[in-house]
């Protein structure tokens, strides 16, 4: 590890909202790799028709929906979903910059130019939807 990383690294663990958001990142990682072991509830098959809309308490923490099932159970696999959804998100971004970047690099030319005119048009997307009023 070089001086600049060394300097990033000491950087991180003395600024607080970085040790904030590491612990934060890794609770909801291990509630949601936890959530089967931890949970007494399961969101597919418990469901109590009696025990509909009811509001929080020691049993149920974030209360109940309305076809009886525990709210914090469905926000724990609620996590998990979303966890791989960015997951895989992340992957495929990788995997088609790597392979986008590799062809860009290796091929030059004309190549490398439509590639860079693609590139700036999917970063200029976001600012141009979030600009238009309907």
């Amino acid at each position: 590890m070089n001086l600049a990383e060394q300097r990033a690294w000491k950087r991180f663990w003395q600024s607080t909202p970085g040790r904030t958001g590491l612990v934060l990142t890794i609770a909801l990682l291990l509630l949601a790799l936890l959530a089967p072991i931890l949970n007494p509830y399961n969101p597919t098959i418990d469901r109590n028709y009696g025990a509909r809309l009811l509001s929080p308490s020691f049993s149920h923490w974030f209360g109940t929906d309305g076809l009886g099932r525990d709210i914090l159970t469905l926000v724990w696999y609620g996590i998990r979903t979303s966890l791989l959804v960015s997951v895989a998100s992340v992957g495929l971004g990788l995997v088609i910059g790597l392979v986008l970047g590799l062809l860009a690099g290796y091929l030059r030319g004309r190549i490398e130019g439509i590639i860079n005119w693609m590139t700036d048009i999917l970063l200029a997307f976001p600012s141009i939807l979030l600009r238009s009023r309907w």
